[in-house]
C-alpha cells in the first residue's frame, strides 16, 4: 500500500458534476483551468496540485477523500504530490521566512494532519503577517471594508458577552470559531528535529493548517501580545472567509494574495484593538504602555491602530 490518488473517481466526480456543459464554460467555474486540463482529468489524467486543490473546492471534496493508503488499483501520487503540498497547506508567515522553515511547518502539519485525520479525514490547509504592516500597505482598502471590520470586531466581542471596550482573548475567539490551537511542541507525532527548529525560529508566526476540524498551529515563542496577534490574524482569515492558496514546490514559501493578507492584517487588528476601544482609553486618559497591557498587544501594535483610526493617544 501507499499514498495515491483515485484518479477514477475524481474523474467520475468532475464527468457527473459537469454534466451537459460545456468544457469552456465549467473550467470558467472553477477558474485557472483550461478546458484542455479538465478534459484530460476526464481522461484519468493526472493533474497538477494546484488543479487538484482547485478541483476539490469546486467539488467541494476534502482531498483527504481522494488521497489515501489505497491498493493497487489506483494511481500512486508522484512525489510532488506526496508532501505537504498535496495536503493544502496554506503557509501565512512572516515575509522573511527560510525555506528550511517552510519545510519545518510541511512537516509539522503533515503530523498534525495524520494525527487529525486519524479519527475525522478532512481537508487540509496552511498561515501570517506580522503586526509591522504599515498604514501605506493598507491604503486599498476601502473605507466601506474598514467600517465592517469594526463592525465584525463589535460583533464577535458582542456575541461573547463582551462589551467594545474589553479586552477579547484570542484563544476564546478561535475556540468560539471551532478551532482547535496547537503550538509545535504539542503537535502529536511530530518529528523532533522539526519541533527545536522551529522552535528556534522567530520567522514564522501562525498557520490554519485544517479546516474540519479547524486547526491552527502558532508560535509560542513569541511574547504574549505577539501570539494575540498572530492569533487574531488567523481569526479573520476565517471571519473573512479567505480561499486556500498554496506554497511554492521550488522554494518552499507561501504564494499569498496580497490584498488578503492586507485585510486579515486590518481585520485582524481591529479585533485586537476596536476604534472604540482607543476611544474609550483615551477618555480615560491611558497611557500608551497601559492600552497595551489592556488589551495584550504590543505598544507598536496601539501606535499602529491610532494612526489608522486617526485615534489620537
Amino acid at each position: 500500500m501507499g499514498s495515491s490518488l483515485n484518479m477514477s473517481r475524481l474523474a467520475t466526480l468532475v464527468r457527473t458534476k459537469r454534466g451537459n456543459k460545456g468544457l469552456r464554460e465549467t473550467a470558467r467555474a472553477i477558474g485557472q483551468v483550461s478546458p484542455s486540463t479538465l478534459s484530460r482529468v476526464e481522461n484519468g489524467k493526472m493533474p497538477d496540485m494546484e488543479t487538484f486543490l482547485l478541483l476539490c473546492d469546486w467539488l467541494k471534496v476534502p482531498p483527504a477523500d481522494l488521497i489515501g493508503k489505497t491498493e493497487e488499483q489506483q494511481t500512486v501520487v508522484p512525489a510532488s504530490m506526496d508532501t505537504s503540498e498535496a495536503l493544502s497547506i496554506q503557509l501565512r508567515a512572516d515575509k522573511n521566512l527560510d525555506p528550511a522553515t517552510a519545510n519545518a511547518l510541511a512537516a509539522l502539519v503533515k503530523a498534525a494532519y495524520q494525527e487529525l485525520t486519524h479519527n475525522n479525514p478532512q481537508e487540509v490547509t496552511p498561515d501570517k503577517e506580522s503586526e509591522k504592516s504599515t498604514v501605506s500597505s493598507l491604503e486599498s482598502l476601502s473605507p466601506e471594508f474598514r467600517q465592517q471590520c469594526e463592525a465584525i470586531a463589535t460583533e464577535q466581542r458582542s456575541l461573547l458577552g463582551l462589551r467594545a471596550f474589553e479586552q477579547l482573548p484570542a484563544r476564546d475567539l478561535a475556540a468560539k470559531l471551532g478551532a482547535t490551537l496547537w503550538t509545535p511542541e504539542t503537535v502529536p507525532n511530530a518529528d523532533p528535529e522539526q519541533v527545536r527548529h522551529l522552535l528556534s525560529q522567530g520567522q514564522w508566526s501562525a498557520a490554519i493548517i485544517c479546516i474540519e476540524p479547524l486547526c491552527i498551529v502558532h508560535n509560542s515563542q513569541h511574547s504574549p501580545p505577539r501570539q494575540e496577534s498572530d492569533l487574531m490574524h488567523e481569526c479573520a482569515h476565517i471571519l473573512l472567509k479567505h480561499p486556500m492558496v498554496c506554497f511554492n514546490p521550488e522554494t518552499g514559501l507561501p504564494q499569498r494574495e496580497q490584498q488578503f493578507e492586507e485585510e486579515a492584517t486590518y481585520l485582524g487588528s481591529c479585533l485586537q484593538i476596536p476604534r472604540r476601544g482607543l476611544l474609550w482609553a483615551t477618555q480615560k486618559k491611558m497611557t500608551l504602555a497601559e492600552i497595551g497591557e489592556h488589551f495584550v498587544a504590543s505598544e507598536d501594535m496601539v501606535r499602529y491602530r491610532s494612526n489608522l483610526t486617526g485615534v489620537a493617544i
